[in-house]
Order: structure tokens, then C-alpha cells, then sequence
């Protein structure tokens, strides 16, 4: 009877220490995938490529995502390589996605983040669609609303993640 005690108490819960958060390998290779695609984006695309994002934003403004996405992408990648979230990571995550986020919305609010060309591209897209929706301005604007949403939604999730896991995880330094 007591063996079988001993083996119900010790057996029920799985160790899980070692083992590396779900997500994070996904999450990690997301974000790099996204410093390259910003990076070239605010290069200048080469002939025969689409420029979305606007090549003449200021210097500071490419450095600040950058960076901003960076951190993100780093937070992720140590929590990976250190197999657990901690409250440090957890912090410069949610203010690497507030800053991120917030320069990219702001940017597109303000009409400065996409490049000239993708409004009338959206609009050809929706024309050969709907022709009714071409001569309906708002649906390009609504586009940019949809961005924004998009935005916000992931920067809010990735930040709440990093939080929730950290909370879970119990006490750490």
C-alpha cells in the first residue's frame, strides 16, 4: 500500500524542469524574420520588389523599430536559450512592444508609415475585387484602422505572454 502511495504522489505531475517554453522557437525565428524584413524594407527595396513601408522616414524612426524589435526578439530568444521567462525579460519585452508599437502606430495614424504607392495599390487590389469598393475611399483608410489593430493586438499579446509566463512560473530573480 505504501508503494503504491509513494508512486501515485511522485508520478502524477510530469518534471517539466528543463524543458523549453512552447512558442518560443517560433516566436524567436518571427521576430528575426521581421528585423530582416524591416531592415530591407528600410534599405530601399531593389528594382522589381514592392517598397510598403516608407523609405523617407527619418533615421530615428527606423532606429527606434529596429531596436524596439530587437529587444522583443532578444527577450524571446534568451527566455529559449535560459528555458524560462523572468521578470526582467518579461519587462523589456512589454516596453520593447510598447515602443515598437506605439512608433508604428503613430506613423500610420499619421499617414507617415506606408509608402506612397500602397493606397492606390490597395485601391487597384479592392477594384479588382469590387468595382464599387474602388470609388469608396474609406475601405483604403480602413485598411490602415486593420494595420493598426493588428499591431496593437500582437504587441499586447507577445507583452501579456512574457507576463503570464513569469507568473506561472513562480518566483524568480
Amino acid at each position: 500500500m505504501q508503494n503504491v502511495e509513494q508512486r501515485s504522489s511522485t508520478s502524477t505531475v510530469p518534471n517539466r524542469e528543463g524543458c523549453r517554453p512552447p512558442g518560443l522557437v517560433l516566436s524567436s525565428l518571427l521576430g528575426f524574420a521581421l528585423l530582416l524584413l524591416l531592415a530591407w524594407q528600410f534599405a530601399g527595396v531593389a528594382v522589381g520588389g514592392q517598397q510598403v513601408i516608407n523609405p523617407e522616414l527619418g533615421l530615428y524612426w527606423k532606429v527606434a523599430i529596429l531596436a524596439a524589435v530587437s529587444v522583443s526578439t532578444a527577450c524571446g530568444a534568451l527566455a529559449w536559450l535560459g528555458r524560462q521567462w523572468t521578470r526582467q525579460l518579461a519587462v523589456a519585452n512589454a516596453l520593447g512592444n510598447a515602443v515598437g508599437a506605439g512608433a508604428v502606430i503613430w506613423l500610420t495614424l499619421a499617414g507617415m508609415f506606408f509608402a506612397e504607392a500602397v493606397p492606390a495599390a490597395i485601391g487597384d487590389f479592392l477594384a479588382s475585387t469590387d468595382p464599387m469598393a474602388a470609388q469608396n475611399t474609406a475601405d483604403v483608410g480602413g485598411v490602415a484602422e486593420l494595420f493598426v489593430l493588428v499591431v496593437l493586438g500582437v504587441a499586447i499579446w507577445d507583452s501579456l505572454d512574457g507576463i503570464l509566463r513569469v507568473r506561472r512560473s513562480g518566483p524568480s530573480v
